[in-house]
């Protein structure tokens, strides 16, 4: 007698050839991707923060009022059920309504798959702001799930809490590709921010990369490349990849697996006392000393855990 198939199974078998066969072909690219914080903010309870840029993307769900998204020196009406996503060091302000205050969820994220996640659901600085549709609901529950994830007390919980947000990026994509279909004209200013930032994300290990590469490869001139970066950002292209070698710098630190010299060869720095330097200048602290820093800050907290 054939052994019966559970519902769900057949749903899924019923896709592919055989019953045993369970094969399904994605993008093999990798996704690295963190989320390092999230809130909620009333803003009938507190006060705005005014004019200021990050260091990570910000994503944002309006679960009531309204209010203006300035970015990049262009303002964008929010209101209730938008979602609106704030890059890196991109002067930003973020202003709720006198009468209707806004009351937002907000994540915090950053990573080489944080551009994919960006793009793959068509915001960009010029169209930061998108108005949900069927999802809506669906999305305040997944929102929802968040509660169980805060505070974040063990790597579990930090796991299930960055799938919510690869949850709440899929809801979206997959209404705007629906919906919208867009993405930036070839040469559009757009398109050589976006090339500028994939670029830098693909190619900052390599110690002979400089901007001047970056211009060639997009066959572009090099003061127009950078006026078109300055014209939405807070830093130059330079100031960018050494900060994106920071980053990553910071990341190779953090896991304790390779000397110090090793770190700075990963990140594009053949040159040890210039690599010590730039890092001293964005985080305070030589490599040396932040490293010392982190380990005692996980030593302490291995002591104090039950």
């Amino acid at each position: 007698m054939k052994k019966k198939t559970p519902q769900l199974y057949q749903r899924i078998a019923d896709i592919f050839k055989t019953d045993d066969e369970f094969v399904q072909f994605h993008n093999p690219s990798l996704l690295e991707l963190g989320s390092n914080e999230c809130g909620m903010h009333d803003f009938a309870l507190r006060v705005a923060h005014g004019k200021r840029s990050q260091q990570h993307y910000t994503f944002h769900f309006v679960l009531r009022g309204k209010g203006e998204l300035m970015l990049a020196g262009k303002t964008f009406p929010v209101k209730e059920n938008d979602f609106f996503v704030v890059p890196p060091s991109v002067i930003m302000n973020t202003t709720p309504d006198k009468d209707d205050p806004w009351k937002y969820f907000w994540i915090g994220f950053n990573g080489k798959g944080a551009e994919t996640l960006i793009s793959s659901a068509q915001f960009s600085i010029e169209n930061p702001v998108y108005s949900c549709q069927e999802c809506t609901e669906e999305i305040r529950e997944t929102l929802e799930k968040f509660n169980k994830f805060i505070p974040a007390t063990s790597e579990a919980m930090r796991m299930r809490a960055l799938g919510v947000l690869l949850d709440l990026f899929g809801l979206i994509t997959e209404e705007r590709c629906k919906y919208m279909k867009e993405k930036p004209l070839p040469y559009s200013k757009e398109y050589y921010r976006r090339r500028t930032l994939e670029i830098i994300d693909e190619n900052y290990a390599d110690s002979d990369f400089k901007v001047d590469t970056l211009c060639e490869m997009l066959s572009i001139s090099h003061s127009y490349l950078c006026r078109i970066f300055r014209e939405s950002a807070t830093m130059t292209i330079n100031q960018y990849l050494i900060q994106i070698r920071m980053r990553n710098a910071q990341i190779l630190l953090d896991k304790n697996e390779d000397h110090i010299k090793n770190v700075a060869a990963k990140v594009g720095y053949n040159d040890y006392s210039y690599f010590s330097k730039e890092f001293k200048k964005q985080f305070g602290l030589t490599p040396g000393q932040y490293r010392s820093y982190k380990q005692k800050l996980k030593k302490a907290e291995t002591e104090s855990s039950p």
